[in-house]
């Protein structure tokens, strides 16, 4: 196994925003990697995607994950600026890593808005190598205030 395949195929794979109901970007991310390998797809009429890989013998196996992040969506925001949320595919919230937080919406033209807590990068500042040169620049002046 090229482990370095592995990784970057993770590594573009976790950064596709999946957020409950909007979910035909990883979709679509799984559809090309897979037709890639010569494996046939089809989708279901709820937008599930099938991946059919022939076996052999007599026994039929299955594998079935989800592509959507589990989150929460913000249900209202407090009167000292803090938010009130709603559950979305069920995170235990005392788990969630509070240092580490992105904060989306959706324009009604169908854009998104991020909010992203730098912080996270303060101890851990080989992740930033992951990030593009964007990122980077905004972290470093972020770092520097």
């Amino acid at each position: 196994m090229n482990v370095l395949k592995v990784m970057e195929f993770a590594k573009e794979l976790l950064l596709i925003d999946s957020p409950t109901g909007y979910t035909k970007a990883v979709i679509d991310f799984y559809e090309r990697e897979v037709k890639a390998l010569g494996y046939e797809t089809m989708h279901t009429n709820k937008g599930n995607l099938i991946v059919k890989v022939p076996g052999i013998g007599h026994h039929t196996k299955a594998l079935c994950a989800h592509v959507d992040t589990l989150g929460l969506m913000v249900r209202s925001i407090k009167e000292d600026g803090t938010l009130a949320f709603t559950l979305v595919g069920g995170p235990i919230v005392p788990t969630l890593d509070g240092e580490y937080c992105k904060i989306s919406s959706i324009n009604p033209d169908g854009s998104y808005n991020f909010a992203f807590g730098f912080s996270y990068f303060k101890q851990r500042k080989d992740y930033l190598d992951y990030w593009d040169s964007e990122f980077q620049k905004k972290y470093n002046s972020y770092d520097s205030d």
